[in-house]
This record gives structure tokens, C-alpha cells and sequence, in this order.
């Protein structure tokens, strides 16, 4: 969850930044014939930031579920 939560803050600084993004390179990058991307994609910092405030609204309870050896969906019924 640790990893999962930074995912988000280093989105929003690579996107601030400008600078050059690894993943997901579009083709023909590898092989000289295109440029790379710059600053990540609007999608990525929305997934990240929707992945933040998953963990932020339910990381807790997933927890508790997993110290428990319960399915997350059996403290749904009930918070």
C-alpha cells in the first residue's frame, strides 16, 4: 500500500516537471524515428490520483480484512 500511495506524488511531480517518462513509450521511440514522452499522460495522473484516494477511503478497511482473514466485501456490508 506504501508503494501504491506514492505512486500518486511521484505522477503529479513528473507531470509538473516535464520530464522524460519511461513507461509506456510510444512507438518508434526505441528506434530514434520519434520523440518520448514528456510529463506522463493526463491518464496516468488520473489513475495514480484515483488509485491515492482508493487507498485513502478504503486502505483501512482492507487492512482490518486482512488481519481478520476476511473478504474486503464482508466489512462492506457492515461500515
Amino acid at each position: 500500500m506504501g508503494d501504491a500511495l506514492s505512486t500518486y506524488f511521484e505522477a503529479r511531480a513528473t507531470a509538473a516537471s516535464y520530464s522524460n517518462v519511461n513507461a509506456g513509450l510510444p512507438c518508434g521511440v526505441r528506434e530514434g524515428v520519434a520523440e518520448g514522452a514528456k510529463g506522463g499522460t493526463k491518464a496516468a495522473l488520473a489513475f495514480a490520483k484515483l488509485c491515492y484516494e482508493t487507498l485513502l477511503e478504503d486502505g483501512e478497511k482492507a487492512i482490518r480484512a486482512c488481519e481478520s482473514k476476511k473478504s474486503y466485501s464482508s466489512f462492506r456490508k457492515y461500515n
